[in-house]
């Protein structure tokens, strides 16, 4: 599943971007939140394991399909612990769709 393999992937490195680029703003605001996540990006790097995994699926309810699921299951896992969330909203597509035209933007139909 390439969402899956996407998290693995910015995983590996010591610390992912994203961990970096919220530690920077919380730092810049003078947030009481930095120092717990300067304590949690020193606890990732003496190899303590901290981290849950979590993907959110967000799907049309009309184009939805029990087998996104069985793909997640019989991929071998990658991370662990992994939770799979899935929201289905009906008439999501035609939604984005009205969206995108409003600021000229085309999408794709056959794009999954």
């Amino acid at each position: 599943m390439e969402a899956e393999a996407q998290l693995h992937q910015d995983i590996q490195a010591r610390f992912p971007h994203l961990l970096v680029f919220v530690a920077n703003q919380l730092y810049a605001l003078g947030s009481p939140l930095t120092s717990a996540v300067r304590d949690y990006m020193g606890s990732r790097r003496r190899g303590e394991d901290l981290d849950e995994f979590r993907l959110h699926l967000t799907w049309d309810g009309g184009a939805w399909s029990e087998a996104v699921l069985d793909r997640i299951e019989d991929s071998p896992p990658l991370l662990q612990p992994l939770t799979v969330c899935a929201l289905l909203i009906q008439g999501l597509a035609p939604l984005i769709a009205r969206v995108y035209s409003s600021v000229g933007v085309r999408v794709d139909p056959d794009d999954d």
